[in-house]
């Protein structure tokens, strides 16, 4: 790793996802992208194993952000990062990445898989490893806002219940949303059978 990347880390690490996405601090943003000098750095640091997954989650958005095309060589990997922070981000893991439910979406309400949920539909096929890992984590997801938190922690989604809605959604196989969870979880194991079969 050369000291331009490990620069570039730390810049990324010390500032937080709402830092860089959710306050629009257009002067951070351009001081990471570097205008463009910084893409090669990037997408290496993406390659990288020991690099955290809110850092590779953070530099995707970057990418997606400035409309920088992703090779589907990295698709797989960085999928299996977005999924490792929808689990961070859940209340057993004490929310470690700083993110909310609102940023992965308030599924079934509205049919809504947030900026960051949607990121799967564009990895498509690519995410299926990392999200069918997820259908058996009962970890539970939590919403910031008055009405927005109000709305999302009615539902008491759990990590399996945005697994499964996405999957739903890449795989297009229709699945019921219950409140009660063991309806819930009845209806994750028909469509765990529905994809066995594939």
């Amino acid at each position: 790793m050369s000291a331009s990347d490990k620069n570039l880390i730390e810049e990324i690490e010390k500032n937080s996802y709402s830092d860089l996405f959710l306050t629009e601090n257009e002067e951070l943003i351009k001081e990471l992208w570097n205008e463009g000098k910084n893409e090669e750095s990037l997408f290496h640091i993406l390659e990288i194993d020991t690099v955290h997954d809110l850092t590779k989650l953070k530099i995707a958005e970057l990418l997606f952000l400035q409309k920088i095309h992703i090779p589907k060589q990295y698709y797989q990997s960085i999928a299996h990062s977005y999924a490792s922070c929808l689990t961070l981000t859940s209340r057993e893991n004490n929310n470690s990445v700083g993110l909310s439910g609102n940023s992965w979406g308030f599924l079934y309400e509205d049919d809504d898989a947030g900026v960051l949920g949607s990121r799967f539909f564009v990895f498509g096929e690519e995410s299926m490893t990392a999200l069918l890992k997820l259908l058996n984590e009962d970890a539970a997801i939590e919403y910031e806002g008055s009405k927005s938190a109000m709305i999302g922690n009615d539902y008491q989604y759990r990590v399996k219940d945005f697994a499964a809605f996405y999957i739903s959604k890449i795989k297009n196989i229709s699945i019921t949303f219950y409140q009660d969870f063991d309806k819930r979880d009845a209806e994750i194991e028909r469509l765990k059978g529905i994809l066995e079969k594939e």
